[in-house]
């Protein structure tokens, strides 16, 4: 049998040693509660919406070096209480990204308080795994993530039409977080950039089916899905000038694949 691996487990010594879940558990109760205070009932979420309904300004700073940063009022003006300033970038997600990330900076310390840590602390280096893991969440929030992984089969294009401000990659990643034992891979013009498993037992280099489909997804710039078992799903995220395909491949048994099966569509 898989013994799963949460994927914050990865992470998880960066907290006290406070198990995967509970800081999964904490981060979501956080975050519904952010979204439930900021009226967003539904996907996609636009992180820049919920951060000037809780009362924070996103303004553009195209002169700073990092993405964004935030910036606290000393004296609450007008129902302000800061500023999330953001560099300018051709890819909304990025942006969308940036404000979630400052959003999950701001909200670190109700992270603590809901996983039973001390935000005082916290090093530089957790709080800011902290603010990322909060971000995916805000972007794509489990209850909603997990129930539309379910209704559209894991298709990632149809994913990212109703998640629209999180990127492909990241909701490929987000896929892990889920029960479902799996492994998502990450091509960027033909080098495999990201390979995580969910299991513990998951394959540690990609299979020569997993390969075969990336390799038809890339060539003809379409997605492929082989039925198996194991079944494996490879989606084209095709550009001008740039070629990412995104593999995912469930797993099952005691990390040995199944024989290959005769389905390809």
């Amino acid at each position: 049998m898989y013994t799963y691996v949460y994927v914050l487990n990865l992470e998880a010594k960066m907290v006290s040693d406070i198990p995967g879940e509970q800081v999964a558990a904490g981060l979501d109760a956080v975050v519904r509660r952010l979204l439930r205070e900021a009226a967003v009932a539904r996907p996609p979420v636009d992180p820049v919406l919920v951060a000037e309904r809780v009362g924070l300004t996103v303004a553009r700073d195209d002169r700073q070096g990092g993405r964004a940063r935030l910036v606290k009022d000393a004296v609450r003006v007008g129902g302000r209480r800061g500023t999330i300033f953001i560099r300018s970038d051709p890819r909304p997600e990025r942006c969308a990204w940036a404000v979630a990330h400052e959003l999950g900076e701001d909200h670190a310390w109700q992270v603590c308080e809901a996983i039973g840590a001390a935000a005082a602390d916290l090093e530089a280096a957790t709080r800011e795994w902290l603010a990322n893991v909060f971000a995916a969440r805000l972007l794509l929030p489990t209850a909603w993530f997990e129930r539309d992984c379910a209704t559209c089969d894991w298709d990632l294009h149809q994913l990212k039409e109703r998640y629209r401000t999180a990127s492909h990659e990241l909701i490929g990643r987000r896929m892990l977080d889920g029960a479902t034992p799996m492994v998502i891979s990450v091509f960027d013009g033909g080098r495999c950039t990201f390979r995580r498993s969910n299991a513990r037992n998951g394959a540690a280099s990609a299979t020569s089916r997993e390969l075969s489909c990336r390799a038809k997804c890339a060539a003809e710039g379409c997605d492929v899905r082989w039925l198996g078992p194991p079944r494996v799903d490879a989606w084209a995220v095709h550009e001008p000038g740039w070629r990412r395909e995104i593999v995912r491949m469930e797993l099952f048994g005691d990390g040995d694949q199944s024989p290959i099966g005769s389905e390809e569509s």
